[in-house]
C-alpha cells in the first residue's frame, strides 16, 4: 500500500500582530521540508 504525505507550508514575513513595528522577522528554510522528505523517501513511506 502506498502512503501519501502532505506537507502544508505557510509563510509570513513577521511574527506578531499585523502592522506591529516591533514584530520579529520570520521565514522558512528549504531544508525544513527537503530533509523530512528525503528521510521518508529513503524509508519508502
Amino acid at each position: 500500500m502506498t502512503h501519501r504525505i502532505l506537507f502544508v507550508l505557510t509563510r509570513h514575513d513577521r511574527k506578531g500582530p499585523a502592522g506591529a513595528a516591533d514584530a520579529a522577522l520570520s521565514g522558512s528554510y528549504l531544508s525544513e521540508v527537503t530533509h523530512p522528505h528525503r528521510v521518508l523517501a529513503e524509508k519508502r513511506v
